[in-house]
């Protein structure tokens, strides 16, 4: 559910709406000192009316003769009394200060302005709140919500009102608004809540009680399935358990079996403030590692601190949860079909919608792997450790029939772990196709069952949950497609199919940190098994390599990745030097030498293929040898 609340959306309205469209204000003269008979109040010239800043809905309500009508059509801002002005010096409702908005180079209106929700006081008036919302023009200015005040505790709301948060650009105020939404602790769906925004043709498409609607409110645009009001929760959030939040100070501002984490929510492009949320959850919060760490059947759970940061403490189960290792969320191998949420007591529903385990090490995990991973970007760094469903691996070869080697990015180091393939069924070294496994022909097409995937080929099929078509499994590599053949993890040669293959080091930058600074990144290294027939003699250049057919390429020493020039062969029909390579027309093109780009530092660069070189002698033409960066701090002398 979108905040209609939110900021920048209200706040435009200010500058949007036509002077025409908005009840022209009398003359800032009309009406003053035409003696004690003009008008209806005591001599002052002024009709009897609303005094400045309460609600109105037409000039003739106010004492000054002028109503803002900027909101009439809006159910959840009010319009108020004010004055005309040209400037803000025109502008006078006592303690209160305010800003000139112009409507015409001299038609202007008064609107109260703030630093925080505190000093709209003054807005107050019966059923209207006055909130301090932030624009980037004005500056913050207090507007009138029909609303019965605050709810930080979340309670305090009328009959007919909940609890919600709005976003003013400056904060989150909990607040009480007219809604049928659903309060905290009321029952939501949130398998069919986590629908929402899936494009759609028809009612037919999404989840029910979810309908087929126009995505901005306009006819003619796209169309996504959309809940009623009625369906969703006040607060916006629908936890796995299928029950709403709701905001909080503290655990006991929550329903029973609920505790007050934090979260850190971003009010603008700038700036992120802490919001309480009522969670499902109980028990002691003791700080842990793994399960082992918790008492009385507890689990160790992620969840936030005081600050909103991630944290790992002891939680019990609630109404809603399962337990570690049963679903909890989509699989993605039934395409067709979108299986049922569920909560999780650790907070991790991972490995194709199944609930997670928190470790410290292999131990915690049943003879599986403990991956070691950073949360957010908290300082200092938050690192917890996941269950893997499978053992480390150094090769296919450790793992079975079924399962493959899969590399893991972990804080502490990559490593293999095996695992069983969700989406491919292509092993290490086995043929393939690049523009296949990147599924670029399915960009463009949008899917509700496998039949709106024909145009593709064959084989192809619908996943219901992303719209999107998918290509045969037994067309994709489980470790990456590269040179037209299947990559795989590797600890040296020995490790990789055949003869024509080398166990090649790869480093990659795995946290930049400062995006500005380079020299902060911290990178990792890996090895996969790289399709490099030939000879394999050692070059400086393509006139080193005296086999027929053969170019100077590189791979790299596996561990210290070490760059390594040698002669090979590569397939018939590659791009040739000077080719556009990548993706190009919606193919992926690949060279016979090395696709680099044009620009480094341009990230929309094009990329040629390039030949490896020691001098400018090894260049035909204009070209030059050039180094160039083809990964964090591996460099290769190339013509270009």
């Amino acid at each position: 559910m979108r905040n209609p609340l939110s900021a920048f959306g209200l706040l435009a309205i200010l500058f949007v709406v036509n002077t025409s469209s908005a009840c022209d204000p009398p003359p800032a003269a009309e009406g003053e000192g035409e003696g004690e008979g003009e008008g209806e109040g005591e001599g002052e010239g002024e009709g009897e009316g609303r005094p400045a800043l309460a609600t109105c809905d037409a000039n003739a309500d106010c004492a000054s003769g002028v109503c803002t009508a900027f909101f009439g059509d809006n159910d959840l801002v009010n319009d108020v009394c004010t004055e005309v002005c040209v400037t803000d010096d025109d502008c006078d409702f006592g303690a209160t200060t305010a800003v000139c908005v112009l409507l015409g180079a001299e038609n202007g209106i008064c609107f109260p302005t703030c630093e925080g929700t505190d000093d709209c006081e003054a807005v107050d008036d019966g059923g209207a709140t006055g909130i301090c919302f932030n624009n980037d023009d004005l500056g913050p200015i207090c507007l009138s919500i029909n609303s019965s005040g605050f709810c930080p505790d979340g309670a305090g709301c009328g009959a007919t009102e909940a609890c919600t948060l709005v976003n003013t650009g400056l904060d989150f105020e909990a607040t009480c608004l007219t809604t049928d939404s659903k309060e905290v602790g009321e029952s939501c769906d949130a398998t069919a809540l986590g629908q929402q925004g899936l494009v759609c043709n028809d009612d037919a498409d999404c989840p029910s009680p979810l309908t087929c609607e126009d995505e901005d409110g306009v006819a003619g645009g796209a169309t996504v399935c959309t809940a009623p009001s009625s369906a969703q929760c006040a607060s916006f959030v629908c936890w796995d358990q299928g029950v709403c939040t709701g905001p909080c100070s503290a655990d006991a501002d929550c329903p029973e079996d609920f505790l007050c984490d934090n979260f850190n929510f971003n009010v603008n492009d700038v700036d992120s403030t802490v919001v309480g949320l009522c969670r499902p959850g109980k028990g002691s919060q003791a700080a842990c590692d793994r399960d082992a760490d918790c008492a009385n059947g507890e689990l160790c759970a992620l969840r936030t601190d005081e600050n909103g940061d991630n944290t790992t403490v002891c939680i019990g189960a609630v109404a809603g949860d399962v337990a570690p290792g049963a679903a909890c969320g989509d699989d993605f191998l039934t395409f067709d079909t979108v299986e049922p949420t569920a909560g999780c007591t650790s907070g991790l529903c991972i490995n194709n919608g199944t609930c997670g385990v928190i470790c410290a090490s292999d131990a915690d995990c049943g003879g599986n792997a403990c991956l070691k991973v950073e949360l957010g970007n908290e300082d200092p760094e938050v690192i917890i450790g996941i269950c893997l469903e499978g053992p480390r691996c150094d090769s296919d070869a450790d793992c079975g029939v079924d399962g493959h080697c899969a590399r893991n990015a972990s804080a502490e180091g990559s490593f293999g772990a095996c695992a069983v393939s969700v989406l491919a069924e292509l092993r290490t070294g086995d043929v393939c196709d690049e523009t296949t496994q990147a599924n670029l022909a399915a960009a463009d097409v949008t899917c509700f069952e496998d039949s709106d995937c024909t145009s593709l080929g064959d084989g192809f099929t619908c996943s219901v949950i992303n719209r999107s078509c998918l290509p045969p499994r037994d067309e994709l590599c489980t470790g990456g497609c590269n040179n037209g053949r299947c990559l795989g993890a590797c600890a040296d040669d020995a490790d990789c199919p055949d003869a024509d293959f080398v166990c090649s080091g790869f480093r990659e930058v795995i946290d930049d940190n400062d995006e500005a600074d380079d020299t902060d990144d911290e990178t990792d290294d890996f090895a996969v098994c790289l399709y490099f027939p030939g000879s394999r003699d050692a070059c400086t250049s393509s006139a080193d390599c005296t086999v027929e057919g053969e170019v100077c390429s590189v791979f790299f020493t596996p561990g210290t990745v070490t760059l390594t020039p040698a002669c090979y062969l590569p397939e018939p029909g590659r791009a040739a030097l000077g080719d556009e390579c990548g993706v190009v027309d919606d193919e992926v093109v690949v060279c016979a030498d090395l696709c680099v780009a044009d620009d480094e530092d341009d990230e929309d660069s094009e990329l040629h293929c390039r030949a490896v070189c020691v001098d400018n002698t090894d260049c035909d033409g204009e070209l030059t040898c050039q180094a160039v960066e083809i990964g964090p701090d591996v460099e290769v002398n190339v013509c270009k």
